[in-house]
């Protein structure tokens, strides 16, 4: 059996991801094509996506995927106007 290997991404990161497309948990979930329960545990951190569902993470919130390993946000105001923190 294999196991994916995890991903040990910033919770707050993936927070700050979401937010910068104005998506709900249900929304960002349905989007990422996981459960709102299972994007509020990355978020908070009780659990970690796997890599390619950090992959996913990236694609779908249009963000680099290096930057969900940073401990705060960019500065990137300028994208967020646009609604692309990224």
């Amino acid at each position: 059996m294999t196991t994916e290997q995890l991903a040990y991404i910033t919770p707050r990161m993936i927070s700050w991801a979401r937010a910068c497309k104005f998506l709900t948990f249900s929304e960002a979930a349905r989007k990422l094509d996981v459960s709102a329960e299972k994007l509020m545990a990355w978020e908070g951190g009780e659990s970690h996506p796997t890599m390619n569902q950090a992959r996913t993470i990236a694609k779908v919130f249009n963000i680099s995927f290096g930057y969900l390993w940073l401990s705060s946000p960019p500065d990137v105001q300028l994208e967020m106007i646009s609604n692309d923190c990224g």
